[in-house]
């Protein structure tokens, strides 16, 4: 068996492909390895870029890195709960 990456027209990455190892890669695919790391990986001739913009990156990267600190959690529970107890 290998593993080829299946591209749309536009050569972004679409979904990765099992062949038998004697069947020939379909003109969709592509056996050229691609690197971890990228959001939206994109096949430029021989070589793999990032598909998204630098704005597009940054509003992933601030989303992830937004992740509740201790005390937001804990004022977040007592709104529940003081909900729960009609206060």
């Amino acid at each position: 068996m290998k593993k080829v990456l299946k591209i749309d027209s536009n050569g972004y990455f679409l979904e990765d492909v099992l062949l038998e190892d004697t069947e020939i890669t379909p003109l969709d695919c592509t056996e050229v390895v691609c690197a971890e790391g990228f959001y939206k990986p994109r096949l430029v001739g021989c070589e793999w870029v990032e598909g998204l913009t630098q704005p597009e990156m940054d509003t992933i990267k601030a989303t992830i890195q937004q992740k509740p600190t201790e005390l937001d959690r804990l004022e977040a529970i007592e709104m529940v709960l003081t909900a729960m107890m009609g206060v």
